[in-house]
């Protein structure tokens, strides 16, 4: 590890700072430049530390854009349903981007997402701030895994709390108004509605019964 006194054109001074990488043996250097010294030395004293902990992460990795991230995440997506492709999609295109595009994953912090979740929960429900909260976790998780970052800045934001419904929310059909709208409803999902009326049973579950061959 060394810092050296670079003087430019024109008289400006720059420190520069290198210290072997730890990922490729040492055989190659991680360097940056500061406006002093002691920032110089700052820098190197904490890069020591993290090599020495085990998390050291390469500084120029933190400086990747976060729609790369986002790319690395969608190549992940083999195993996933269209349907399920196509909801994340929309949220990304529709939210997640327009906020995060151009910044570098390593200033995505724990204050700027709080801040974001803080306007979105001004306008949207909370369970869909939760859904859209849950998109830029699991691309901040890539950024983990590729060590790109130490820690999910996700894991120090506060959500808004899910509301649940009450009860004078909550609309309960009697038995004649369960048949009106049986009745009123095309006859291939009139026995859906019975069922549903009188089993609670879930759209997805009702999806999934199947008859006896």
């Amino acid at each position: 590890m060394n810092i050296n006194k670079r003087t430019y054109p024109g008289g400006r001074v720059r420190w520069r700072a290198r210290y072997p990488d730890p990922a490729r043996g040492g055989k190659k250097q991680i360097e940056r430049q500061f406006e002093t010294r002691r920032e110089a030395e700052k820098w190197l004293t904490s890069q020591t530390a993290a090599i020495q902990r085990g998390d050291h992460i390469d500084p120029r990795d933190n400086q990747r854009l976060f729609e790369q991230v986002v790319d690395a995440w969608q190549a992940t997506w083999l195993d996933l349903e269209p349907k399920t492709q196509a909801g994340y999609k929309a949220i990304l295109n529709r939210h997640v981007l327009p906020r995060w595009s151009g910044v570098r994953i390593g200033a995505v912090s724990p204050e700027a997402i709080q801040e974001w979740i803080n306007e979105l929960a001004v306008e949207r429900h909370p369970t869909t701030v939760r859904r859209i909260y849950s998109v830029l976790r699991a691309v901040l998780k890539v950024a983990i895994e590729r060590r790109y970052l130490i820690a999910n800045p996700c894991d120090a934001v506060r959500l808004p709390r899910a509301s649940a419904v009450t009860s004078s929310e909550r609309v309960v059909l009697s038995a004649s108004e369960v048949a009106t709208l049986a009745e009123a409803i095309t006859p291939r999902y009139r026995l859906l509605i019975y069922t549903a009326a009188y089993t609670g049973l879930r759209a997805g579950e009702l999806g999934a019964l199947q008859g006896e061959t």
